[in-house]
């Protein structure tokens, strides 16, 4: 039997400043004719339960229509066509998804949880910078709470003052034990 495990890919894409939206460039080809290919900028959206693609790239790149179905959008529930896509991400990781096709506002596609819940994805504002993280497929919780916890406090030498109990655990004050000059 053989239980190999898949190959862990990730990405990271750096923003300057705080960024308000999280883009990567994506790649996307028709499932069933790999010639029909588009460069697009990837809106990666938490609160999206599916991937989406900007309707006007649907139409241009002829995709074939899989399916039809409802989606609930900002504006209502709208129906929509589904079709079946191979989307490359910045590393190089290729998926075969459905997407359905939209009316996007000034965006190309929309990457949501259908692909972001199949691995681990961080976003970090450190220092003014906001990063992306994102690795395929899951290998491990990240819990801040477990590491702050585990994080240990910097400590300077403490001195034992005069009136302190005496580290050595006799009981008496420093000054009478190990503290005698």
């Amino acid at each position: 039997m053989n239980s190999k495990k898949p190959q862990t890919v990730a990405f990271t894409t750096s923003y300057n400043g705080v960024a308000r939206v999280l883009t990567t460039p994506i790649k996307i080809a028709c499932f069933f004719d790999q010639t029909k290919t588009k460069e697009l900028v990837g809106v990666w959206d938490t609160g999206a339960t599916h991937s989406s693609i900007n309707k006007k790239y649907a139409e241009e790149m002829e995709l074939p229509i899989v399916g039809m179905c409802q989606v609930n959008t900002a504006g209502g529930t709208v129906n929509a066509s589904q079709h079946l896509i191979n989307m490359t991400l910045p590393n190089g990781q290729k998926l075969n998804i459905i997407v359905t096709s939209t009316d996007l506002v000034n965006t190309d596609m929309l990457i949501g949880m259908d692909i972001i819940s199949q691995g681990d994805f961080a976003i970090s504002n450190f220092e003014g910078v906001t990063r992306l993280n994102f690795r395929m497929p899951s290998i491990a919780h990240t819990d801040f709470v477990k590491v702050i916890k585990n994080m240990q406090p910097i400590k300077g030498e403490h001195k034992t003052g005069r009136n302190e109990p005496c580290p050595c655990g006799s009981g008496k004050k420093y000054k009478n034990c190990h503290g005698k000059k």
